[in-house]
């Protein structure tokens, strides 16, 4: 039997797991990809990390934030009466709005109109094995966001 004797490799000479090194780079001895396609997966991993980051940002609140991208309806609530009839939630008053951020306390959610209520009860649809979860949520904000779209963020106070 004949061995062979590899010769020793620094550690730290060898690439990164993943990183391709000059021979795998290229194997069919193709041209390289042409920068277009190189801009355009920088551009999508640009989108990417805008959407979920390597590095948490520093959060001013207290919870951490998670995105909540859902539809979810939206149902304003009058604090003089504290009634609410379940079925408002399928008439013309309820509208439907696009989740952004969800925590422990509070909701953020992007709408196609400026809420006049202070007061509203958010929906999640399927909350609970196909049975709506409706919380009555404090709206602390709304701004402008952009394109006919503004957004919302409250804190959620209790279950209805």
């Amino acid at each position: 039997m004949n061995e062979t004797t590899l010769p020793e490799v620094p550690f730290d000479s060898l690439p990164a797991a993943g990183m391709p090194t000059s021979s795998s780079a290229n194997p069919s001895g193709a041209a390289p990809a042409a920068p277009e396609k190189v801009q355009l997966v920088d551009e999508i991993e640009g989108l990417l990390t805008n959407l979920i980051p390597l590095d948490p940002p520093i959060e001013r609140r207290g919870e951490r934030r998670y995105p909540y991208p859902a539809l979810l309806r939206v149902l304003p609530y009058d604090e003089s009466t504290g009634q609410v009839d379940a079925a408002n939630f399928d008439s013309a008053s309820a509208k439907v709005v696009v989740g952004h951020h969800l925590s422990l306390h509070g909701i953020g959610f992007f709408h196609r109109e400026p809420l006049a209520d202070r007061h509203v009860i958010v929906e999640f649809p399927e909350a609970r094995q196909g049975e709506p979860l409706r919380v009555l949520v404090k709206l602390k904000w709304c701004r402008f966001a952009r394109e006919g779209w503004y957004e919302s963020g409250g804190r959620m106070i209790r279950e209805m």
